[in-house]
């Protein structure tokens, strides 16, 4: 953000000298006649021209809105941009949304090049070191390797679709003893999940690991296997600790330490 004012600071500047050594050149060249009407209004209009983009006015709400409107994908979280006005942007449509929430944590959903939904997450702190982790792609979801772990210890490998609408880790029940838990001694708790609640049984992992993030203690859901299906979800539980970004066209999710 400070960036941008800069930039557009500098903007401003060299316009300003522009204009002034023009206007000495015009009073100061030997023999020169008084500009006429004409183009002194020819010379403001060049100018005003000039700094139409440094003077783009729209807000960065109503800059994402209108893209939303006029290539019909949907925003989540717009509330959470700030009163800021929006940066002048180039290029394709992802092109000119990286340039926009340059400054959020933001996730777009939709196979490349197009966008279907935005979930912005909030402003960007200062920013930690960038783990980028390679996903498997099944149709639209999003899919990585994370090991976890119950009381007993045992790192278990296992492959988790990101889910962001998941409160929680959601793994299937018959997991429950290979991690070291007693199905008798967990309680009943609702999982939130896209497709809505689910009830299974709660318990706290001893850890989550992707790739070099490791996070502890991080609630999970166990379900039937039968209601649960091939879905394992990698949810809020874990994500919430870091800030991130889905990357379709790249096939990557980007974590960075909160």
């Amino acid at each position: 953000m400070k960036a941008r004012l800069a930039a557009t600071g500098r903007v401003f500047t060299g316009l300003r000298l522009l204009v002034s050594g023009l206007w000495r050149g015009m009073r100061a060249a030997p023999g020169a006649r008084p500009a006429s009407r004409p183009a002194s209004r020819l010379l403001v209009a060049i100018v005003w021209l000039t700094a139409a983009p440094a003077l783009h006015a729209e807000s960065l709400s109503q800059a994402l809105s209108t893209l939303a409107s006029s290539h019909d994908f949907s925003i989540k979280g717009l509330a959470r941009v700030q009163d800021e006005p929006a940066p002048y942007t180039f290029g394709d449509l992802r092109e000119q949304l990286s340039t926009l929430l340059q400054d959020y944590d933001h996730v777009i959903l939709g196979a490349p090049p197009t966008v279907r939904h935005i979930i912005i997450l909030g402003p960007k702190a200062d920013t930690p070191a960038l783990m980028r982790v390679k996903t498997r792609r099944r149709n639209t979801q999003h899919f990585v390797d994370v090991t976890v772990a119950g009381p007993n210890g045992l790192p278990m490998p296992l492959a988790l679709m990101v889910d962001t609408g998941a409160s929680t880790l959601v793994l299937p029940a018959s997991l429950i003893e290979p991690l070291g838990f007693e199905a008798d001694t967990l309680p009943e708790r609702r999982a939130q999940t896209v497709n809505g609640t689910i009830e299974g049984l709660g318990a706290e992992l001893k850890s989550v690991r992707i790739d070099s993030a490791v996070q502890e203690s991080v609630a999970v859901v166990f379900i039937d296997d039968d209601k649960l299906g091939e879905a394992r979800l990698l949810g809020m539980s874990f994500l919430r600790h870091y800030r991130f970004t889905i990357d379709d066209a790249a096939n990557e999710l980007r974590l960075a330490r909160r």
